[in-house]
């Protein structure tokens, strides 16, 4: 990890608040994900607790993700940690999460225009993705949709149409190589090689289950994809999603 933007790794998907959904369950593993993270070059995470977390009590999570950032700060970690929120979404759905987007409830991606958002893995058409893409956007939003390689209609085409409609696209690092799903691997890599990808984060959940492993899948995108892709998508696209302080 000699270059330097190989210190500047933007972790776009990071389940960390402490008890809420099922991602970190302790303050102690929250922090011990976090400082995994910085040792694989990582400074810049996007905290986002599952929706339903905010439609429970958006304020505990909130306190939660304060909580969070003091302890990360105490600590004297080297990392920047903002706001956000993955939100599930579905034609039913998708005005109340307009709704409760425009109300704050739901953050977006550190205050930006941007925000996360997934569907039904068993989903057997794109067709909802693609209401979902166009109502989103007509609401002022800019959608990225999370993990896309994993959802089942996934295929080049189908993701070129969601760019196209104004969506941009992120995937697992853990997809690239490490996906033990030959189909899940396999989509991952071919959207890489269209270039049809714009974040990429480690959907981490604990140290255990998706642990935050984002330096393997970054070097294998470098070395297959080339320098100044990986450089893109794993940090120059990412400024985009933070206001400055």
């Amino acid at each position: 990890m000699e270059k330097g933007w190989h210190k500047q790794l933007t972790d776009t998907d990071m389940h960390i608040v402490p008890g809420i959904n099922d991602g970190a369950a302790t303050m102690e593993e929250a922090l011990e994900m976090v400082e995994a993270a910085v040792a694989q070059g990582v400074n810049t995470i996007l905290v986002t607790p599952h929706s339903e977390a905010f439609d429970r009590d958006a304020d505990q999570v909130k306190s939660g993700f304060e909580k969070l950032k003091k302890a990360v700060a105490d600590k004297g970690l080297p990392v920047f940690l903002y706001p956000g929120c993955k939100i599930l979404c579905s034609e039913f759905t998708v005005d109340k999460c307009i709704r409760k987007l425009r109300s704050g409830r739901y953050p977006t991606m550190a205050g930006t225009d941007y925000i996360l958002v997934e569907f039904d893995p068993e989903a057997d058409s794109e067709d909802e993705v693609r209401y979902c893409i166009d109502e989103l956007v007509e609401a002022g939003y800019k959608p990225i949709i999370a993990h896309v390689e994993r959802y089942r209609f996934t295929d080049v085409q189908s993701v070129t149409d969601f760019r196209d409609r104004g969506a941009e696209i992120q995937i697992s690092a853990f997809s690239v190589q490490n996906e033990a799903n030959a189909h899940i691997r396999n989509m991952a890599n071919d959207l890489l090689a269209k270039q049809l990808v714009d974040y990429v984060g480690t959907d981490a959940h604990g140290m255990d289950q998706r642990p935050p492993m984002i330096w393997e899948g970054a070097r294998v995108i470098e070395s297959t994809y080339g320098e100044v892709y990986a450089r893109r998508i794993l940090v120059e696209n990412t400024r985009r999603l933070i206001l400055e302080d």
